[in-house]
């Protein structure tokens, strides 16, 4: 019987190699997009949400008109708050998992102190169309879209624009000004991440472990097929770009975005923008993600009642029954949960008033 020879062989050794290498790649990829897609769902109010909404407001004190305005192919849902007011205007960009009512609290208090707000639900977000959030640079395109309505309409036109954003709205906020500067007076930035790429890139691996270092060249490609060349422009390109004061805020405890890490503190040596500076929050109960602008007792008081419903949810279900959600709604105090540090949303009020004085 013949023997094959040792370059046939080596041939079909290096075919099995390309063939293998060629799977991996289609499954990779394809994990990828499930991971996108999971990842960046709608993002519906949920059915247990225990959050400030719109509802809780005395609507004849906070009036608000709701506007429209396109996103690439979707309408997304806008509201702006104190028409009457002439301080100027704040715009609003939310977390992932959040949307415009998120920040009810700070809206409220911004109004109260004469501003303009202008709040929307992005891509995939609650009221605004969308299948999907897509991914961390949506946010971004997201805010160029309301900030072009705002540059076409009569009345906001003519307001000097301030922005502030949390999480994936605070790379929103700076990261936008890579592309759009026009009448943006001063952005205010809580716990936002730099780069959307290093940020997926630090969850997965979160998940996987080491395996997220081979996945990485997958969600790379992934994320340039979504969004060409806004898949990874970071915040720092943003803040890089403009000369403008910006303020970065970050809790010292924040396990979602961790201020050294990915956040953009840890690029804070890359900044030659001589305005920036950064505000550290490490009082315990308000040090974490999303409560910086809480009172120390509300956040540990907001804590707690996630905790317990978190809880309840593992013990009966996600989400409860009906007959069980109000009932434990009931219980809650949201006007304590969305009790103001005076001192830091004084603070913030500064910034944005010396930026437009």
């Amino acid at each position: 019987m013949k023997k094959d020879s040792p370059s046939r062989t080596g041939r079909c050794i290096f075919a099995g190699i390309i063939i293998f290498l060629l799977a991996f790649c289609a499954l990779s990829l394809a994990a990828t997009g499930i991971l996108f897609s999971n990842y960046f769902g709608r993002n519906e109010l949920s059915l247990n949400e225990i959050a400030l909404n719109y509802g809780d407001v005395d609507s004849n004190i906070y009036p608000r008109s709701n506007i429209q305005f396109l996103s690439g192919d979707n309408t997304l849902q806008g509201y702006i708050y104190g028409e009457t007011n002439g301080s100027g205007l704040i715009v609003i960009a939310h977390g992932i998992m959040s949307g415009a009512d998120s920040y009810l609290a700070e809206t409220m208090y911004f109004v109260d102190n004469g501003w303009i707000v202008f709040a929307f639900d992005g891509t995939g977000t609650r009221g605004s169309e969308g299948k999907g959030i897509n991914g961390l640079p949506q946010t971004k395109l997201d805010l160029l879209a309301a900030l072009s309505y705002i540059e076409q309409d009569e009345k906001l036109a003519e307001l000097p624009v301030v922005l502030y954003g949390h999480s994936m709205g605070g790379y929103a906020v700076t990261s936008c000004l890579k592309d759009y500067t026009e009448n943006i007076k001063t952005v205010i930035c809580v716990s936002g991440f730099n780069s959307p790429l290093e940020t997926m890139h630090y969850n997965v691996k979160s998940v996987v472990g080491f395996y997220a270092n081979i996945e990485y060249p997958f969600i790379w490609i992934y994320q340039h097929f979504l969004f060409g060349k806004d898949a990874n422009i970071t915040a720092i390109d943003g803040i890089n770009s403009v000369d403008i004061p910006i303020l970065i805020v970050y809790g010292t405890e924040d396990d979602v975005v961790p201020y050294d890490e990915i956040g953009i503190y840890a690029y804070k040596e890359c900044i030659t923008n001589p305005n920036v500076s950064f505000l550290s929050i490490d009082e315990e109960g308000r040090n974490w993600h999303d409560n910086m602008h809480l009172s120390q007792k509300s956040g540990l008081y907001t804590q707690d009642i996630k905790d317990e419903l978190s809880l309840l949810q593992q013990q009966f279900g996600n989400p409860l029954s009906d007959e069980m959600f109000f009932s434990f709604i009931e219980s809650v105090d949201k006007a304590e949960m969305n009790s103001l540090h005076d001192a830091y949303m004084r603070n913030l009020w500064d910034f944005f008033n010396t930026a437009i004085s």
